[in-house]
């Protein structure tokens, strides 16, 4: 008697117990996740802060040195103009010089034409002069005709006047090639005046440059700079993302961890060896939703319904039990139909199972037997046939349900005439699901 109370404990108020720790465990998990999830959001967002702060410094500045660079093309284009001009002077300046080196030449020439012709007019001067002081009738008397005299005078008279018109002329080609002298001289003044004042201009704009690259230098030093920054701040994300992804496979490790313990209790509680339940109950004493009848599964007639571990399974212990399998998992995970069949019902169930579908089987043996898949999220199908495997719809909470997962039945053909879906709290009859699996 002492036994069965034990028992009794273990079987009534230890699950209890185990649903309230496991309760505590997802609670405190949750916590810690939120809190963790809420550490990544603000700290990615202070990064992305800076980074969009870095961004738009970047754009800035990307700006400010295309300015720069257009202004420095500018100035190298200016720069490169004015040494155009200032090549063309110094052409003409060069072009000058020979001009003005040609006209020294002439002048030295002529000037020495001069000289010559002033030379011999003064031997004709000297010439005349000295004739002069010879006596008309002295020259009759020693010339040996009149004819001879006055030829001789004639011939004094003609060249004097040749050389004076000589003269004349070569003082007057010596004025013209002075002045064309004196013009060149200030065309070459003029040129090398404007050739100062270019260089001057184009040492200015050479400065200008000379800055403007010292600017673009500055520039892209900076833009290096703030790249470096935003490369840091971009590694700084990744390592968060890096971190907050460890700390939730930690958690996820803990938690499975902790799942696992509960499971290994549950199992305690048990005695049977299947994960997650709180079962068998005193069947031996009689279970009344319990099928008797053993249920024909040969050939692998059922298959599982879903992914995920039992949280709780087929049990009876007086007038309290379960009388199916709870399959827990994520909301939206794929439930399938356990074998082939045709669909009997499906809807909303406002007795607690939610939104449901019931699939109908023909058994090898000829009997039918009913599979119920209840709180789902939604299902997907109306009516007809389904093949095992099939996904029905999809897990969820719906109707009396504490969290995500599935409620599955296989009800025996007293369906038929109880038109029943519950057996613990209805007149049908449910198999224990392991019984077929």
């Amino acid at each position: 008697m002492k036994f069965r109370k034990s028992n009794f404990f273990l079987k009534t108020f230890l699950p209890i117990i185990l649903i309230a720790s496991g309760l505590f465990f997802s609670i405190n998990s949750y916590s810690q996740s939120a809190e963790l999830k809420n550490k990544y959001d603000s700290q990615k967002g202070e990064i992305n802060n800076q980074l969009n702060s870095i961004n738009e410094e970047l754009f800035n500045l990307s700006n400010d040195i295309h300015s720069i660079t257009e202004r420095k093309n500018t100035l190298k284009e200016e720069v490169a103009s004015l040494q155009q001009e200032v090549d063309k002077l110094n052409d003409l300046i060069n072009q000058t010089k020979i001009a003005i080196n040609k006209l020294d030449e002439q002048i030295q020439l002529n000037q020495e034409q001069i000289n010559i012709l002033k030379s011999q007019m003064k031997s004709l001067i000297r010439e005349i002069q000295k004739r002069d002081n010879v006596s008309p009738i002295e020259s009759l008397i020693t010339s040996k005709n009149l004819g001879e005299v006055l030829s001789s005078v004639y011939n004094l008279s003609s060249l004097q006047v040749q050389a004076n018109k000589l003269g004349e002329r070569l003082e007057g080609v010596l004025v013209e090639l002075k002045e064309n002298r004196r013009i060149q001289d200030e065309t070459q003044k003029t040129l090398t005046d404007s050739q100062f004042l270019l260089k001057s201009k184009q040492d200015g704009v050479k400065l200008l440059l000379e800055q403007t690259q010292g600017e673009e230098s500055k520039y892209q030093e900076l833009i290096k700079t703030v790249n470096e920054q935003k490369n840091q701040a971009n590694a700084q994300l990744l390592v968060l993302d890096s971190e907050y992804k460890e700390e939730i496979q930690r958690e996820l490790e803990e938690k499975a961890k902790r799942e696992a313990e509960q499971r290994r209790l549950n199992q305690i509680t048990n005695g049977n060896g299947i994960s997650g339940g709180y079962t068998n109950g005193d069947e031996g004493n009689g279970c009344f939703f319990k099928e008797s009848r053993t249920l024909d599964n040969s050939g692998g007639f059922f298959a599982s319904p879903t992914d995920g571990y039992v949280s709780q399974n087929f049990w009876c212990q007086g007038v309290y039990g379960h009388d199916g399998w709870d399959i827990a998992n994520g909301s939206g995970t794929p439930i399938r139909a356990s074998a082939n069949g045709s669909v009997e019902s499906q809807g909303f169930h406002s007795g607690g199972f939610g939104n449901y579908v019931l699939l109908k089987h023909t058994m090898p043996s000829g009997t039918n037997a009913y599979t119920l898949y209840a709180h789902m999220q939604s299902p997907t199908i109306v009516s007809g046939q389904v093949s095992q495997g099939q996904v029905i719809g999809y897990m969820g909470s719906t109707g009396y349900s504490t969290g995500p997962h599935l409620h599955f039945m296989i009800i025996s053909d007293s369906y038929e005439s109880s038109r029943n879906l519950g057996c613990h709290y209805g007149s049908s009859k449910c198999y224990d699901p392991a019984s077929v699996f």
